[in-house]
């Protein structure tokens, strides 16, 4: 996982997350994101990220604040 997102109403989230695993050449060439010296990038620019336990907690709270009382996840290129 790189990234969550969402949208409710007018309010967005977004936070890319550092990989635990490496990203493969396909998965690179998709979202342009790569990793190299323990930072993740977004072409040749280092993208800001958030560890993985305070991303889904500031999701969920962002889910909760927005009154999203239904909820689609979707994932793009994920596997099981």
């Amino acid at each position: 996982m790189f990234q969550i997102a969402a949208k409710a109403n007018e309010a967005e989230f977004s936070v890319y997350i550092l990989p635990r695993k490496g990203i493969s050449d396909a998965a690179s060439r998709v979202t342009g994101l790569t990793v190299g010296n323990g930072l993740l990038f977004k072409g040749d620019s280092p993208v800001v990220t958030t560890p993985i336990k305070t991303a889904l907690t500031n999701f969920v709270n962002f889910l909760k604040e927005n009154g999203a009382e239904s909820v689609i996840l979707v994932a793009h290129n994920g596997n099981k």
